[in-house]
């Protein structure tokens, strides 16, 4: 038997153990165990006819068995990344996740629509650098807050102060740096 065949009879025994593996719910563990072990055994010898190399492994219950060069095994829930993850990875049940801090980029667009009126004046009223100040002022690092521009900074700010029940705050020192404007009321009712 050539390879192609062997590599056909492979790819036909896959499938009938990933179809027995998927009637967990029509049979018990101990029928689909049973049933496998042959399929298990034969895609063994076939691999090791293919490779040269010949692998085997008993398993019971929610393990997890990597065999063979370059194989890696990951346990029930696990992750296994290759490489670098730019962001997180959340594994389990009933995951409460609490962020502390900077807002994304995309959480940044989710001004209140109240809000918009502010966030224009802040844009036209100060310059990006009088914005950091204002911050600095509310004792927000500038460094902490995403936006390379005057409105997307100001839209940053008012942000954080909405979060964290400082509006008042903020309205009050732009209105001492510049009595002028026509500053909006706002409440902080969230």
């Amino acid at each position: 038997m050539g390879k192609p065949e062997i590599q056909e009879q492979l790819t036909e025994i896959e499938k009938q153990i990933a179809n027995l593996e998927g009637m967990g719910g029509v049979l018990s563990a101990e029928q689909i165990q049973a049933a496998l072990a042959p399929l298990r055994q034969k895609k063994a010898e076939l691999e090791s006819s293919l490779t040269g190399a010949t692998y085997s492994a008993a398993v019971s219950g929610s393990v997890a068995v990597a065999q063979g060069e370059g194989a890696t095994a990951v346990g029930e829930r696990g992750v296994n990344v290759g490489g670098n993850v730019g962001g997180s990875i959340i594994t389990g049940d009933s995951n409460t996740i609490i962020i502390y801090g900077v807002p994304s980029a995309g959480e940044a667009a989710v001004l209140p629509p109240e809000l918009v009126p502010l966030r224009k004046l802040l844009g036209q009223y100060f310059s990006l650098s009088e914005l950091h100040t204002l911050a600095f002022d509310l004792g927000i690092a500038h460094d902490d807050l995403p936006g390379s521009t005057r409105s997307q900074f100001a839209e940053s700010l008012i942000l954080h102060c909405y979060r964290q029940n400082r509006l008042e705050e903020l309205v009050t020192l732009c209105r001492e740096q510049r009595p002028f404007v026509t500053w909006p009321r706002v409440s902080q009712s969230r």
